[in-house]
């Protein structure tokens, strides 16, 4: 994980200094729960922010979708939906 280092609201107000492109959906998490924001909001930073061509999630298994949705207190066919839209998205 980047956030090595504890992040203070001051950090996150000066985006220029942060690269916030190569934080990963543990990093969007672990700030999601700093901030007191919900996981999916995590969710949606990284998929807004991310570099999805890194961070392919395309090949994420379903049994790793479905944990993910567990973490964020989601139902499986939020996991299905999930899993699938990332396959037809990669072909």
């Amino acid at each position: 994980m980047l956030l090595a280092k504890t992040i203070n609201s001051n950090d996150l107000q000066n985006k220029s200094e942060i690269d916030i492109t190569l934080f990963s959906l543990a990093d969007w998490t672990a700030i999601a729960r700093f901030m007191g924001y919900e996981p999916t909001w995590a969710y949606k930073m990284f998929c807004q922010f991310g570099d999805l061509q890194k961070y392919n999630l395309a090949k994420v298994s379903k049994t790793t979708w479905s944990k993910i949705a567990q973490m964020f207190h989601q139902n499986q066919a939020w996991a299905d939906i999930q899993y699938f839209k990332w396959q037809a998205l990669n072909n």
